[in-house]
């Protein structure tokens, strides 16, 4: 394995040193800004790539072992960069050396087998490996071995992106980043460009609510207008680029092999460096100071190919590979023409219209003008054009050539004959869903009338509605012919496209039962599971009980039509594997999500638990899964049949056991879920989603009796003008109450027994909508607080439970902490010996207010309430 170490070559050199500069950066940019972008989340091939193409910007990405490469042959030959992320997403610091060598050197040789591509960067899965520390020069060393840089993550505290940040060979393998999500992103920005370095930032879920450290479209967006707005100062490059070089730089050099004039109007160079030919390829920017013996430079080429300059002032700039092969000036030793091309027109129009470009005129030059680098005319100043090319000048004084800039000049046609074209944003569609049609028309004057003929079936008949978007529907199936004629100045154009879109005769939003304000069909229910089901208010209401439970149980419910199962081929485009769900619990839990097929094969297996899932709360949320990666099954990779998924599965907590886990609200997850998960809707595609329910009750599930408890109203927010009635029923303390707000409240019973709390909300439209849940009222008096004695606590709520409890023989107890609302703060199982027990429970108490200790053993279960001041 290559240890890290510092080379520097040193090389003598024939051109002086003040007379050529290589830039810091590519082009003279005055700092690289690389976008990073983790795990293949399939917004980043469906979303970021074609984003990032329109500003013409590069990224990287780094994969993990995927099922499908196909997507990254275009991200390359678009110029992105694939990078690794290891085959499994694991802490490499926990991996023995021959898992560290399979996880990263030989996935690399892998990832460079599936795409072709040479994979020379790599992200630290979590950041691991990427410490300055000791512990992980083994992790870098093998990083090292077989890539030239090596990205961390979550560098918050680094504020300086200077230039010289790698004053050493290891420092390339600890490179710093920050997410794209951090708050001081434009301000990093700002930091880079004014302290001349690099700066790192890394992506996960983007346009993905739901999705790892997400970040919306529009702020991602926003970024790339920032980072164009400042293209004069930034590189936007992929990671190896800037890093290549950033290496290269360090030692290269630009030497002369022949003066100027030695071989003809010839000056020769050459630029080397110290790095392997066959990876640094990267062209450095030179800044060459010309020789006051060099009149003008013509040309530049490296290796015989023309290469692009310019000149300025008394300085040529150009762009050349280290041991790229010659470099060759042509140069000449005269007096240049002074000028440049005027125009009098516009370059795009139609015709009898003309545009006319011109030079001053003097009698010592000679004038050629090219039409697509062909000789078109000679001996005259100027040219009228009326045909479409790219058109310049080459003006003369004694030989002594200038060159001026390419005009392009398009003809778009007759005045007055317009050029019709239009495009549907779908090929083919279910009935009944919207199809949108925008012209795409040509050589128009903007008086211009639009005649459409939609097809059969159009929910628009044959008329006028201007260039678009038209949205149109169809009642009936089949290939459409649709037209659409221009009305002109001079005369109309017709264009008809035939079959440009195919209606089906299927109904999307039938591929499943999109909400249960039916109620539950038990026909469509299945799976292995321990779990009760409900319709409460008008969700599919999960019960989960206190049982021990699985932590693989599930839950399965059939794609229908609300009359029978209805299998979907998610290998049509039209029913792109993406599901929407809206989604609310009694507490916080983490809710997996399977594709099945009709062989009862389940998509992903534990990469739900990355990529699969999504965390809930008791507010209802709305989360969208893609299945593009994920149909296959992690645990003995079989294939999945997209072309036939009979049902949709759910597990809760899953894997809490062999996989314990931390949501991403910071709950640890090493148990069985007890409570109700509450699925408002389930969508296949965008035009699916049923109107949310605007409802939504938090209360516990348990109280005792006189003990007040609070009562939160989670309705969807922007109800303006809505009206909240509240009903308790006759054993509360306040039974019926009006609200205008959504603030919590405080209530409590008089009476033991099962009690009904119900919301109805008056929208500000006169809509009506109620919901109920129930809470269980408790009576102290049949609460065996006999069970165990001495119970005492010495230090409760700081960092943990403190105190002692005095048991009569031995045996295991679960001690579990609720808060007033029953959600669980904290849980642990502890073994009681005869006599007293030091007890310890950690907590995370921060509000104060009244909270339930119960002490559960086989004897039964002892509460205890306790105050946190």
């Amino acid at each position: 394995m290559r240890k890290l170490t510092y080379l520097l070559l040193l090389a003598p050199f024939l051109i002086k040193a003040q007379e050529y500069k290589i830039s810091p950066w590519f082009e003279q940019k005055k700092s690289a800004v690389i976008l990073t972008f983790d795990d293949a989340y399939s917004e980043h091939y469906n979303t970021v790539i074609p984003l990032m193409n329109t500003y013409d910007f590069e990224g990287t990405f780094y994969i993990n072992k995927l099922t499908n490469y196909g997507w990254t042959e275009s991200a390359i030959a678009e110029g992105h960069e694939i990078g690794n992320h290891t085959e499994s997403h694991p802490n490499i610091l926990e991996l023995s050396p021959e898992d560290l060598k399979k996880e990263v050197s030989e996935f690399r040789d892998t990832l460079v087998e599936k795409t072709g591509y040479p994979v020379s960067t790599f992200a630290y899965p979590f950041g691991a490996g990427s410490e300055t520390a000791a512990t992980s020069y083994e992790a870098q060393d093998t990083v090292a071995n077989n890539h030239i840089a090596g990205r961390g993550v979550y560098s918050f505290a680094v504020t300086d992106w200077v230039y010289d940040f790698a004053p050493d060979e290891r420092s390339y393998f600890q490179l710093p980043s920050l997410t794209g999500s951090a708050t001081n992103w434009y301000t990093s920005i700002d930091n880079a460009i004014e302290q001349g370095g690099m700066i790192n930032f890394f992506y996960h879920a983007i346009g993905n609510p739901g999705g790892f450290d997400n970040v919306s479209i529009e702020d991602f967006t926003a970024q790339l207008d920032y980072l164009q707005a400042k293209d004069d100062s930034v590189w936007v490059t992929t990671l190896a680029n800037s890093m290549k070089y950033h290496r290269e730089r360090k030692t290269a050099e630009l030497t002369e092999v022949s003066a100027p004039f030695v071989i003809e109007d010839n000056w020769r160079l050459v630029l080397t460096d110290a790095e392997t030919d066959e990876v640094y390829d990267q062209a450095l920017s030179i800044e060459l100071e010309i020789p006051d013996e060099i009149t003008a430079v013509a040309g530049v080429k490296q290796n015989g190919v023309d290469i692009p300059f310019h000149v300025k002032s008394d300085t040529v700039y150009f762009n050349a590979v280290p041991d790229g092969g010659n470099i060759d000036l042509s140069i000449l030793n005269c007096v240049q023409p002074e000028g440049s091309i005027t125009t009098s027109g516009t370059d795009t129009f139609c015709l009898p219209n003309e545009v006319t470009y011109a030079f001053d005129l003097d009698v010592e030059y000679d004038y050629t003008w090219y039409k697509n680098d062909v000789e078109y005319s000679t001996g005259s100043n100027s040219i009228t054009v009326s045909e479409s090319g790219v058109y310049h000048l080459k003006v003369e004084l004694e030989g002594c050539p200038l060159i001026t800039a390419k005009k392009e000049v398009l003809v778009t046609g007759t005045c007055g004959v317009p050029h019709p074209s239009f495009t549907a944003n779908r090929t083919s569609q279910f009935k009944d869903e919207v199809v949108i049609f925008n012209s795409t028309s040509t050589n128009l004057e903007g008086s211009e009338n639009f005649y459409w003929d939609f097809g059969e079936g159009a929910s628009k008949s044959p008329g006028y509605y201007g260039p678009g978007p038209v949205e149109v529907t169809y009642s009936i199936a089949g290939s459409k012919d649709v037209s659409l004629k221009i009305e002109g100045s001079l005369r109309d154009s017709i264009k008809t496209e035939t079959e440009i879109v195919e209606i089906k005769e299927f109904t999307a939003c039938h591929a499943f039962k999109t909400d249960f304000s039916e109620g539950l069909n038990p026909e469509f229910l299945g799976g292995w599971h321990d779990y009760h089901f409900s319709t409460a208010n008008n969700t599919m209401r999960i019960i989960t009980h206190d049982n021990g439970g699985n932590q693989w149980y599930i839950v399965k419910y059939a794609f229908n039509d609300g009359i029978e199962k209805t299998p979907l081929d998610f290998s049509d485009p039209l029913f792109d594997p993406v599901l929407h769900f809206r989604i609310k619990a009694s507490d916080s839990c983490r809710v997996a999500v399977h594709l099945v097929d009709e062989n009862g094969k389940f998509t992903a297996g534990m990469t739900v638990n990355s990529k699969g899932s999504f965390d809930v709360t008791t507010q209802y949320q709305e989360f969208t899964m893609d299945f593009n990666e994920l149909f296959f099954h992690q645990w003995n990779d079989e294939d999945v049949d997209s072309t036939k998924i009979t049902e949709v599965a759910f597990t809760i907590n899953s894997g809490f056991e062999s996989f314990p886990f931390t949501t991403k609200y910071g709950k640890y997850i090493d148990e069985h879920f007890v409570g109700n998960v509450d699925i408002d809707w389930i969508s296949v595609g965008e035009n699916c989603k049923p109107d949310s329910l605007f409802g939504n009750i938090v209360l516990p599930n348990e109280v005792v009796i006189n003990e007040p408890f609070e009562v939160w109203n989670y309705s969807n927010p922007g109800l303006v003008g809505a009206i909240y009635e509240w009903s308790f029923g006759e054993d509360a303390n306040e039974t019926d109450l009006v609200k205008y707000d959504e603030e919590k409240f405080s209530n409590f019973y008089t009476v033991a027994g099962v009690k009904t709390v119900s919301l109805k909300i008056t929208k500000a439209d006169g809509e009506e909508i109620m919901i109920e849940e129930n809470i269980m009222v408790l009576d102290p008096s049949s609460i065996n607080n006999d069970l165990y004695s001495n119970v005492a606590f010495i230090n409760p709520f700081e960092d943990r439970l403190s105190g002692e409890i005095y048991s009569d023989f031995s045996e295991e107890i679960q001690l579990v902490l609720v808060d007033i609302q029953g959600r669980i703060i904290s849980s642990e199982t502890q073994k009681l010996r005869i006599g007293n027990n030091k007890i310890n429970l950690p907590t995370t108490i921060i509000e104060s207010g009244f909270y339930m200790l119960s002490i559960v053993g086989d004897r039964g279960t002892k509460t205890i309430k306790l105050k946190h001041k």
